[in-house]
């Protein structure tokens, strides 16, 4: 925009001759978010629907929209509908459904066999810091978070990992390591 001169009917005049920038890019923006608040929309039905009925669910949406559910809202939907958790992320999904729900020994048993299918599954071990907290328990937080905090490190030692990752992992575990200084 030029410089302001002292007249306001001038200043006035030269605003309004001129193009608002980017334009074009809020249109776009709004009717991303218009787009994203439809699928909202959609998939906010289609959770009421399953809640009432599974079948009536399953009828007027088929199995797309399932798969399009929150990942601990997959696991419980499948495990609903007859096929139980197999892989790690399964039993990972059913811990933080079971940590939200406050059922913590549930969330712990879910966790725990989450780590004996994949060992590497790193944030199990954080999850489980976190429920063993929230339980009172202070020294298997501690473990977990340790073990948390060991496994990121061996993992950015890695060579294929990006230097930018690794800054953010050392972070968070000095986070974490701050944390640990105040759990008792």
């Amino acid at each position: 925009m030029s410089e302001a001169t002292s007249n306001p009917e001038v200043n006035e005049a030269q605003e309004s001759a001129e193009e608002p920038v980017g334009a074009n890019e809020t249109e776009k923006h709004e009717a991303e978010e218009a787009h994203v608040s439809l699928y909202e929309l959609e998939m906010e039905r289609f959770r009421a629907t399953l809640k009432g009925s599974i079948d009536a669910a399953l009828d007027r949406y088929g199995f797309t929209m399932v798969h399009s559910l929150k990942p601990e809202e997959y696991v419980k939907q499948q495990e609903s509908l007859g096929f139980p958790p197999k892989l790690a992320r399964d039993f990972y999904n059913l811990g933080c459904v079971a940590a939200e729900e406050e059922d913590y020994e549930e969330a712990v048993k879910h966790l725990q066999q989450c780590l004996t299918i994949d060992k590497d599954f790193i944030p199990a071990y954080f999850n489980l810091g976190v429920v063993f907290e929230l339980k009172g328990d202070g020294a298997k937080a501690r473990q977990n978070y340790e073990k948390y905090c060991k496994r990121l490190l061996e993992q950015t030692a890695h060579p294929d990992y990006r230097p930018a990752h690794i800054e953010e992992r050392e972070a968070e575990v000095r986070q974490i390591e701050h944390h640990l200084a105040t759990l008792k």
